[in-house]
């Protein structure tokens, strides 16, 4: 593990993003609730502070590494990225048991799509209302449709993150794999 500065002006190359190797990964901190960077000890940066990251050689020391610190520092988020750096999405994101629910997941467009349904069965009976009353009742017919429109809104939100982390998984898989193929043609 090394800890590197991601831009200091003094050192050579001076982005850390020329200092990663292939088949390194890179670690990110922030507090979980207001995304702030902060340091690996779970300290906030003080004003002219640099940003620094830590790099792993291998994906499996930088996941141990990053479980450890989000289970003794409850507010740190740990996003832990392959050499290409913040082009792509993390390869992992980490988060304390008690913050888990902050990150994208599954259970979260499932639980989106669940209330967008239940948003769009809700206009149902007002569309009922309003043609038994043959138009008169029109505003139940107005939140009837609003309610359309939330639902499928939210729907769509669901689906969206849903297809997100799909598209998330396959990307850090396949560079996985492509990291794991240059370090075989390379030993």
């Amino acid at each position: 593990m090394q800890e590197v500065a991601r831009y200091d002006p003094n050192r050579k190359p001076s982005s850390w993003m020329e200092v990663i190797q292939p088949g390194q990964y890179a670690a990110f901190f922030s507090d979980i609730e207001s995304g702030a960077e902060i340091t690996s000890d779970g300290d906030y940066f003080n004003a002219g502070m640099i940003g620094r990251c830590l790099i792993f050689d291998s994906l499996e020391e930088a996941e141990q590494y990053c479980c450890q610190k989000v289970e003794d520092i409850t507010n740190l988020r740990c996003d832990v990225f392959d050499s290409h750096g913040r082009a792509n999405p993390p390869v992992a994101t980490f988060a304390n048991r008690r913050h888990q629910h902050r990150l994208d997941s599954q259970a979260e467009s499932r639980r989106l799509m669940r209330w967008g349904l239940v948003s769009i069965a809700t206009s149902c009976p007002l569309f009922w209302f309003a043609w038994t009353r043959r138009g008169e009742a029109w505003i139940a017919a107005f939140f009837g449709l609003q309610l359309v429109i939330a639902g499928l809104r939210v729907l769509h939100w669901g689906y969206s993150l849903k297809e997100e982390l799909r598209y998330r998984k396959a990307q850090s898989d396949l560079r996985k794999q492509q990291t794991t193929a240059a370090k075989t043609g390379r030993s």
